[in-house]
């Protein structure tokens, strides 16, 4: 991977900040305030070692802030963000695709229970039997979800314990093209977040074949 801290778009959708000190007691004021600062603690040395750009989070009376990375990495807008949740916060990242293919795909966790599955009956299937049991695939177009759910893009999701993937071309209405990537927790370790950022560039460079219905 290449990276370069040339600022960052505003084509990113906002996610939730988290609630402010208005909303907090004090004590969950001052847990929240440690967490971020935890956060941070992390997030600046590994932003400052790749030349990317961090952004501290912070709550207090005059609003919150959620910690952010940006970076262009190999020529792709990524960021990541740890998001509130919750009793904690979890770790997403976003980019921009280089093309955009103006389907939908969303990715999920496969629903337990003999309801779930009755009501994700028509999931997309990709053939890998340990990611289609793991996680629940709806798409607008399959040769999409064939192109993104590549085997290594399958192995990384399943390795980092993806809970979200969202890709969208931004066909529907003024929505801003995006990749989204979820974890299930706050990420703080290098090698974590290298992998996924290294996941969010791969689905964001993913462009058809010369023989795809998207040429």
């Amino acid at each position: 991977m290449t990276f370069a801290s040339r600022g960052h778009p505003t084509t990113y959708r906002r996610v939730e900040t988290g609630p402010d000190a208005t909303t907090l007691g004090a004590s969950a004021l001052r847990e929240r305030q440690r967490r971020i600062a935890e956060i941070d603690a992390a997030w600046g040395p590994y932003a400052h070692a790749r030349a990317m750009v961090h952004r501290p989070g912070f709550v207090g009376w005059a609003g919150a802030q959620a910690p952010r990375i940006e970076a262009v990495v190999d020529r792709v807008p990524v960021a990541l963000e740890m998001v509130s949740r919750a009793f904690d916060f979890v770790t997403v990242a976003f980019a921009t695709p280089a093309v955009p293919l103006r389907e939908h795909l969303e990715v999920t966790p496969e629903p337990s229970g003999l309801l779930g599955r009755f009501f994700c009956a028509d999931d997309f299937r990709v053939g890998d039997e340990a990611f289609d049991r793991a996680y629940y695939i709806r798409t607008t177009a399959p040769s999409l979800a064939r192109m993104l759910l590549s085997p290594e893009a399958r192995a990384e999701i399943l390795g980092l314990g993806c809970r979200h993937i969202a890709y969208d071309g931004g066909g529907a209405g003024e929505l801003q093209p995006l990749v989204m990537l979820e974890l299930s927790a706050p990420a703080l370790e290098g090698e974590t977040l290298d992998r996924l950022v290294r996941l969010a560039v791969l689905l964001a460079r993913t462009q058809p074949a010369a023989t795809s219905p998207y040429r």
